[in-house]
Order: structure tokens, then sequence, then C-alpha cells
């Protein structure tokens, strides 16, 4: 009995973190889908507008969640900036090209956060964050509940907006055949910019909550970017649904490895599964095989 709590407590604690990853691997899903560009400074994004919540909340005790209004409208203008600095230029050309520049992108951005605010560890620590919720014999934290409800909230407005609007249509049949989109009268460059941004949006949310239940540091977008990557192809490139079952996925095995072998094991979960995953199934676990 006491093993099924366990593991049972693991398992909810691994879906509540599931979808906050969520939240930031969804992004970097629809611009990969949309353009072919890994955006690799994703999560140096998502880590900068978690410091912009940190801020917020040591200077003015902004609650991390009610930050957002700043952290969004911050990652916005990074990722138009980057757009059209960055990623427009190289639009159609070598891979590499576009990797390389991203990553340096990245590293401008760490070492931005290095300068604003050091290399030591920071946390979110509302009021709620020591507080938590006993349903039968499983123990949610409240910060953890918080992060996981926002990003769910976030997701499924993206996938409305994807389903319901008629740029999401664009953005759908610009990941599915960019040329014939093209034919049909779609602007894919401006359909490409929009899905730039709303990528980096939503990692902005992800970055800003998964602050609440993790610390953070400068070069820990190096660490994130393997677990985004792993969701990515878990769920298959551009499926809002598949995403968000990859990130179950790594969640619950993330956690019930932390249960039952050393924390540090963990770590090391995302690129186990990256690669089982490469090797079985390139598809993706949720994506289409042809």
């Amino acid at each position: 009995m006491a093993l099924l709590t366990t593991v049972l407590q693991a398992v909810v604690t691994g879906l509540l973190v599931g979808g906050i990853y969520a939240a930031m691997a969804v992004g970097l899903s629809i611009i990969f889908g949309v353009m072919k560009v890994i955006n690799v400074a994703h999560p140096a994004i998502a880590l900068f507008c978690a410091y912009i919540a940190y801020t917020a909340f040591a200077m003015f005790g902004i609650d991390p969640v009610v930050s957002l209004v700043f952290s969004v409208p911050a990652a916005l203008l990074i990722g138009a900036v980057m757009f059209r600095i960055l990623v427009r230029p190289v639009l159609g050309g070598p891979p590499l090209i576009s990797l390389l520049l991203l990553f340096g992108f990245a590293n401008f951005l760490e070492g931005v956060m290095l300068l604003v605010w050091s290399g030591d560890p920071r946390s979110l620590t509302p009021f709620y964050s020591a507080s938590s919720i006993q349903l039968g014999p499983v123990i949610l934290s409240a910060t953890r509940l918080m992060a996981f409800i926002v990003s769910c909230l976030v997701v499924a407005a993206l996938a409305v907006f994807l389903g319901k609007s008629f740029t999401g249509k664009a953005i759908r049949a610009t990941m599915q055949d960019r040329q014939a989109a093209l034919l049909m009268g779609v602007n894919t460059d401006q359909v490409s910019m929009v899905a730039f941004l709303l990528g980096v949006g939503t990692t902005a949310v992800g970055g800003t909550v998964l602050g609440l239940v993790y610390a953070f540091y400068p070069a820990l977008h190096l660490l994130w970017i393997g677990k985004i990557f792993c969701i990515v192809v878990l769920g298959g490139v551009g499926s809002v649904s598949g995403v968000l079952g990859g990130a179950a996925v790594l969640g619950v095995a993330e956690s019930l490895t932390a249960t039952f072998f050393p924390a540090v094991w963990a770590e090391l979960v995302a690129y186990v599964l990256l690669l089982l995953t490469l090797w079985i199934r390139p598809a993706g676990l949720f994506g289409r095989t042809g």
C-alpha cells in the first residue's frame, strides 16, 4: 500500500510538471513545423522571463503569475527582433546557419542574465509556495498546481487559436505544406512571423511558471533545451496534443526516476527517451508515421 501511494504521488507530481513543460515545448514545435528552424534560444527566452518575474516579485512584491503581463510582452519584443534580424534573412537556407545564429543569441542572453542577476540560483517564493492540498493519499504542491493550471490554459488557448482562427488555420496549412499554402494565397512570411511570436509567447509563460517550481540560474537553459527537444520528438512536430502527451511522459518518467533512484539520474531521462524515440519511432510516440 505504501509503495502504491508513493508511485501515485510520483505520477501526479510528474503530470503537474509535465503540464508546465508543455507550455515551453509547444512553441518550439510550432516554430519548427512552420519554418523548419530549430530555435535553440527558446529556453533562454523562457529563463529570461523567469528573471523578469523574479525582479518584479523581489522589488515590488508582484505575484509571478501576475508578472506575466510584463514577461510575455518582453518575450514578444525579443522574438520580433530575433525574427527580423536573425531568422527571416536565413529562412530557406542551410539549417546550420540559423542553428548557429540562435545558439549565439542564447549565449548572448545568458551573458545578459549573468551581468544583471549574477550566477547565483534564484527562486520565486510567493506566500503560497509552502502550501499544499491533500486529495486522499496524494499531496499537491500549491505552486505546482498553480503553474500547471496556467500552463494548461495557455496551451488550450493556443490549440483553440490554431483550430478556429483563420491565422491558426494558415499556420497549420503552412506546417503541412509550405509551397501549397503559398500557392493558395497564404502569406507565408507573415505566418512565419506570427508562429515565431506565438512560440516565444508561450515559452515565456512556461519559463515564468517553471520558476515557481524550481530554482534557476543563467546556464539552466542548456538543460531545458534537452527536455524541450525530447518533448517535441515524443509528441511529433506541430501537434499540440502530441506535445501534451510527450510532456506528460517526460514529467512522469522524471518523477518516478527521482522517487526510486538518486535525483541526479532524473536529468538523464530526457536524453534516454530522446534517443529511444529517435531509434524506435522517429515520427514520435504521438506523431503520424506516414
